[in-house]
């Protein structure tokens, strides 16, 4: 699968999630949050983590990585929120989409 279909696939995964998760706060903050986290989190995951972590560690790691970031910014975004619900919800966004990701490859729909 190249980048931006990764990408795209990505934001239509975890957008939906932090709406849903995050529905007392206002729309248009949740979808910029979400948008900007992943600008910044998933061109790290494609293109700089596989340079400096060994491919033996690349997923484990820099999935934990890139869940860890998002939820330091979504609680930079979501100051009043309750950090666990927070942490939880970077968690289930993350799942969510990974395991989408690796699920439409196996049955052969993304290469």
């Amino acid at each position: 699968m190249d980048w931006l279909t990764a990408f795209i696939l990505t934001l239509c995964i975890e957008l939906p999630v932090l709406l849903v998760l995050l529905r007392e706060e206002k729309i248009e903050k949740i979808l910029l949050a979400g948008l900007l986290m992943n600008l910044i989190t998933h061109p790290t995951l494609w293109f700089i983590l596989p340079r400096i972590i060994p491919p033996e560690y690349y997923i484990s790691l820099g999935e934990t990585l890139v869940f860890l970031i998002e939820f330091v910014l979504l609680a930079l975004f979501f100051r009043k929120q309750n950090k666990l619900m927070l942490l939880t919800i970077s968690f289930t966004a993350n799942a969510l989409s990974f395991l989408t990701g690796e699920i439409l490859y196996l049955i052969k729909i993304i290469r």
